[in-house]
């Protein structure tokens, strides 16, 4: 038996680079684009159809395009090997104008027609967060590249992947590109200082003179959808709390709302889960700023022994425990409520959530809402809302909140290949072979035949020994795999 061939991982950074040119904030279409065959809308584009859903139900004996990729059994023919989408960055972003924000899709060789913008997309680090295109065209100058404009509005930036589909563009002898993922560079998600896939509070500002105070997250908020100017508040240095009377603006990335007693009395500023959301619709996370105050306040949050449970820590000893009210909030925005609680001290609540426990890396902030604790004492006084950062670096600094393929190894001796992830696969689920594929010398793509097992963050498929042998890459369709929260994978081709 020959010794398996391990491949390298793929040359394109995972991590999305800073986009440091003048081309972001331009208010009109670059002026070295030209025009495609496909006429430009400001609809969301009607995705491809599914390659294996063929009008009367055979798969195999459906027609193909005169040109393009075709089905042929479990081949897809006609594709070019070297024509894969090899960077993406932003090209034109002003959320504050009417002109659609643009991108710029880079590939391996030369494109010579565009089949139209329904095959690009831009994903977000939750996978379930899409935009699609509503224009593309070649780009003037550069035949490699292409322009693709999407509506108004939305923000680029908080999209980490850039993908296209089999057959968004075709070379100049008519074969289609590979579909895949890249990271999209101009992206802001993957930092440090982000918490969550949805509105993180960052900062408040008071401006005492207006009894108004300023609420500021890491990231654009959706001015279109109403706020209620009651999420927002401060409390009291003895803990009493003060929700705010009116909506002032939403502006950007703040908030100001407005008070009917004066806002010198506010020592700790709090915004409510939900009270502000993205342009892509995720809400944001609970949030508190400033000093303490004589209620009980959240001071920690620690992950204990096992991956369910949390010690959240206050700053007096506390009783009268409203399970319901400690949440903790995975890296894309999901939100899973305490199932049960211990108590380790008098100032410690320790909670559990049982359906975490696989996934619980995932997990990126913990709140407990207000009054989710009394004071132990006679006068008990609600706990104020608090949250905290939880895991060493932040879990949305990533591409993909879903398992993000690096690398594959192949036995020719066998006909085997074994996909490997950055993450751990549920192994709960049996996955279509026909979503991983070989790309032969000829220009096909060969569907797996089979699924052997996962293990850990890998999934060994079966291939014939032949095509294996002959392997020039591999491809993976959308959602070809998931990992234990339900996060499924995005679209990857891996050169060989």
């Amino acid at each position: 038996m020959s010794t398996p061939r391990w491949m390298p991982r793929s040359a394109i950074a995972l991590a999305a680079a800073a986009l440091g040119t003048a081309g972001l904030g331009l208010a009109v279409v670059p002026s070295f684009a030209q025009e495609s065959n496909a006429p430009p809308t400001e609809q969301p584009a009607t995705p491809l159809p599914d390659p294996d859903l063929k009008e009367g139900g055979d798969a195999d004996k459906a027609p193909g395009p005169a040109n393009g990729a075709r089905e042929n059994g479990d081949r897809v023919e006609n594709v070019a090997a070297d024509l894969t989408l090899e960077s993406a960055r932003i090209e034109s972003l002003n959320l504050n104008d009417t002109d659609q924000e643009y991108a710029v899709y880079h590939f391996g060789r030369v494109v010579h027609e565009i089949s139209g913008p329904q095959g690009f997309i831009l994903k977000g680090f939750n996978m379930d967060t899409r935009a699609a295109a509503a224009d593309a065209r070649l780009v003037q100058g550069d035949p490699t590249s292409v322009l693709v404009g999407f509506a108004p509005g939305t923000d680029l930036s908080r999209y980490t992947l850039a993908s296209v589909d089999t057959g968004a563009v075709q070379d100049e002898a008519g074969e289609a590109n590979l579909p895949g993922s890249v990271p999209l560079q101009g992206s802001t998600v993957a930092g440090s200082q982000n918490l969550t896939d949805g509105p993180d509070l960052t900062s408040v500002r008071a401006i005492h003179s207006l009894e108004r105070v300023v609420y500021t997250y890491d990231e654009q908020i959706d001015e279109r959808e109403g706020v209620d100017a009651t999420s927002f508040g401060y409390y009291t240095a003895d803990g009493k709390s003060v929700p705010a009377t009116s909506l002032v603006t939403a502006d950007d990335n703040s908030i100001t709302v407005a008070f009917d007693r004066q806002t010198e009395d506010g020592v700790l500023f709090w915004a409510s889960q939900g009270a502000a959301q993205n342009l892509r619709g995720i809400e944001s996370s609970p949030g508190s700023i400033g000093t303490s105050t004589s209620a009980p306040d959240l001071v920690s949050v620690s992950n204990v022994i096992g991956q369910s449970q949390w010690d959240y820590t206050f700053d007096a000893p506390v009783s009268t425990v409203a399970i319901d009210k400690f949440v903790v909030y995975a890296a894309d925005g999901t939100a899973y409520k305490a199932t049960g609680f211990a108590r380790p001290s008098a100032e410690v609540v320790r909670i559990a959530i049982p359906e975490i426990h696989k996934f619980s890396a995932n997990m990126a902030l913990a709140a407990a809402d207000e009054g989710a604790v009394k004071t132990s004492d006679r006068s008990e006084v609600a706990s104020t809302l608090g949250s905290r950062h939880i895991g060493s670096t932040s879990a949305a600094s990533g591409v993909s909140a879903g398992p993000w393929l690096t690398s594959v190894s192949m036995d020719d001796a066998v006909g085997q290949v074994r996909f490997v992830f950055d993450k751990p696969i549920d192994d709960n689920l049996i996955y279509e072979a026909k979503n991983f594929m070989i790309m032969t010398p000829a220009g096909d793509l060969v569907r797996a035949q089979s699924m052997v097992e996962v293990t850990g963050n890998t999934i060994l498929m079966n291939f014939d020994k032949n095509i294996v042998s002959a392997a020039r890459g591999v491809v993976i369709n959308d959602e070809a795999v998931a990992d234990y929260q339900g996060q499924k994978s995005p679209a990857r081709t891996i050169k060989i």
